[in-house]
Order: structure tokens, then C-alpha cells, then sequence
């Protein structure tokens, strides 16, 4: 007699969805459709549904396992482009085409690596490692490498 194994939910995005493997086989997955819909669906079919992530793990019908949390990376750069002090947990943030880093491991601020040439109030400066938010609000260019300098300004400020 073949030995079965509790159905295991494997997180994928954690409270969001995850993969159910009985005998390390994929048997399915639930997804968390919004706030009290949650469904399980065993071999494509829908098997059962929740109203909220609690009662499902509640309901004793699996073994969760999270994910870990990812270790911080450190480096000096960010894809190329010089940081303040050592850049954690380094990221290309495809939406702002930005390299992006965190100046500690369990910091939520956000810093674009590199020279920005950054508009504020209508008058154009360098920037170096400034915030995400300040560039979010304002019209800016770069990522530069090295610093742009006044000359590179040309007619802005004539």
C-alpha cells in the first residue's frame, strides 16, 4: 500500500497563493481571489472555497510551508551605478527603468543609485543617490555614471 502524504501548500506569493503537491506530485493550487473568496482547486477543478486565509489554514486540510526570507544582498554598486554607503537588497526596477537599493537590510526607502540631473521648482541640479519619492515627484534624467557637471546642462539655464 502506497504511503499518502497530507496535501502540501507550498507559498508562492505568501497570503496570496500557493502550490498544492501530495507525494511531490502538483495536485493544485489555491488562490486568494479577493478578501473572502479564496478558492482550492484540486486537479483544475475548484474543491473548495474559503472566506478568508485564516479558515483555510484553520481547516487542517494542509501543511503550509512559507517562504523564506530572502537574505539581503550587499554590494557597492547598483547594476554599474555608484551608491552612498553599501546598497542592500539591489534591484533594476523595470517600471522607472531605475537601479534601486535600500541603505540598510530591513529598510523600506527606496534610493536610485547613480546622477540624476533633477528638476525642483523649475531649477535643474545634481543629484547623487536621491530618494525614489524625489524623483517619482519631479522631471528628471539619468542614471549617470559619474557626475554630469554644469557643463552638461547646455540652455538650461539661460
Amino acid at each position: 500500500m502506497e504511503h499518502v502524504q497530507k496535501i502540501r501548500a507550498k507559498s508562492v506569493v505568501k497570503n496570496k497563493f500557493w502550490i498544492l503537491k501530495q507525494n511531490d506530485i502538483k495536485v493544485g493550487q489555491v488562490t486568494v481571489r479577493s478578501e473572502d473568496n479564496i478558492e482550492v482547486k484540486i486537479n483544475g477543478v475548484v474543491a473548495e472555497r474559503f472566506t478568508s486565509v485564516r479558515a483555510m489554514k484553520d481547516s487542517g486540510m494542509f501543511e503550509f510551508t512559507e517562504l523564506p526570507k530572502p537574505a539581503a544582498t550587499v554590494s557597492e554598486d547598483v547594476h554599474g551605478f555608484p551608491t552612498e554607503g553599501l546598497a542592500y537588497n539591489a534591484v533594476w526596477n523595470v517600471k522607472y527603468r531605475l537601479p534601486l537599493y535600500s541603505q540598510t537590510a530591513e529598510s523600506k526607502s527606496w534610493f536610485a543609485a547613480g546622477y540624476y540631473k533633477v528638476n525642483i521648482a523649475g531649477t535643474w541640479i545634481v543629484q547623487y543617490c536621491p530618494k525614489l519619492i524625489t524623483l517619482q515627484r519631479n522631471t528628471y534624467e539619468g542614471p549617470f555614471k559619474t557626475d554630469p557637471g554644469i557643463n552638461q546642462f547646455g540652455t538650461m539655464f539661460e
